[in-house]
């Protein structure tokens, strides 16, 4: 046979030696085979046909709903009855405090109204003052020794307030004195007692009493170092009668006269004496009930008012 087999059958056109595979080729070469050929290049992509889109098919009707089925009849069941309350659980621990910061205190707030003023308390014990001496000083170192006379000129006791205290309403008068007072001398030498010389009485019903001064006077007064000088209540209106209380106040005023160079010259000053209203209504009624036929005087010898009721040097305690 031909190297060629051509199969004529199969012919559709000019044919080339079977080392080409041709296309409906009917050639069977059996030659050895040769070694494979490389991959060839992909080929472009081929257009996209531009066919019309087939329209929409329409949509089939929709399927009848079937009938609802019949709801069913059952009676609802009998409500159980209601089960009994459990016992109470225990009670939780106390929770830990909190540590947070304490907040700012407020502003302080107004202060309130002020509160009704109390009952007034009763008064507490006195605290006695009974010093009730006064003196002269002497003049001597001030003018040298040359005075001529020593001695009183004037007195003036009180016994009620002026209308700006009172609360009594004026009387018409700020002169009022219900008591008697006398001046006493106490010596230093023991020659007369003390109180054994009487100097100078104020009467009861006076404010205002004067008493003649001058050498020829009597009596005449004492330095400090010679004599001491006391007063006493010697009469007046029994106090337990008297309308309202009655304090006693008495000034003793003093002179001392010297002879300078044919110049009066004088040094002057006064005792201030006073009692308590309360004071004197103890003594005098203590008076009365020892027996004493002058109740301004006690009837003691020695004792507390022997020469009358006593008055003290000015204090704010004075009581016995």
């Amino acid at each position: 046979m031909s190297r060629y087999s051509i199969n004529y059958k199969d012919y559709l056109g000019s044919i080339r030696c079977c080392n080409k595979q041709i296309y409906n080729c009917g050639c069977n070469c059996s030659g050895k085979a040769g070694s494979q050929g490389y991959q060839g290049v992909t080929g472009t992509q081929g257009a996209t046909g531009s066919g019309v889109q087939g329209a929409q098919g329409s949509a089939g009707t929709q399927g009848a709903i079937g009938i609802q089925g019949a709801t069913g009849t059952g009676f609802q069941g009998v409500t159980g009855a209601q089960g009994s309350t459990g016992t109470q659980g225990a009670i939780g621990i106390q929770g830990v405090t909190g540590t947070g910061f304490q907040g700012v205190t407020g502003s302080q707030g107004s202060t309130g109204t002020q509160g009704a003023i109390g009952i007034q308390g009763a008064t507490g014990p006195a605290i006695p003052f009974k010093i009730d001496t006064q003196i002269i000083p002497d003049s001597d170192i001030l003018y040298g020794n040359t005075n001529s006379y020593i001695g009183i000129y004037q007195s003036f006791a009180s016994t009620y307030p002026s209308c700006n205290v009172t609360g009594l309403g004026f009387i018409g008068t700020c002169s009022d004195n219900v008591y008697t007072y006398t001046l006493f001398e106490c010596l230093e030498n023991g020659s007369i007692g003390c109180g054994q010389r009487t100097l100078y009485e104020h009467p009861i019903g006076s404010t205002c009493s004067s008493y003649q001064y001058g050498p020829l006077d009597y009596p005449t007064m004492f330095y400090c170092n010679d004599a001491k000088y006391f007063c006493a209540i010697t009469g007046g209106i029994d106090p337990n009668i008297l309308p309202y209380p009655h304090d006693a106040y008495i000034d003793w005023h003093w002179a001392t006269l010297y002879n300078t160079t044919g110049v009066r010259q004088y040094n002057n000053g006064k005792f201030t004496f006073v009692a308590t209203y309360q004071h004197i209504l103890e003594q005098y009624n203590a008076n009365v009930n020892a027996g004493s036929p002058d109740p301004w005087i006690s009837p003691i010898p020695n004792g507390v008012g022997q020469f009358g009721i006593p008055m003290f040097n000015p204090s704010n305690h004075n009581n016995l």
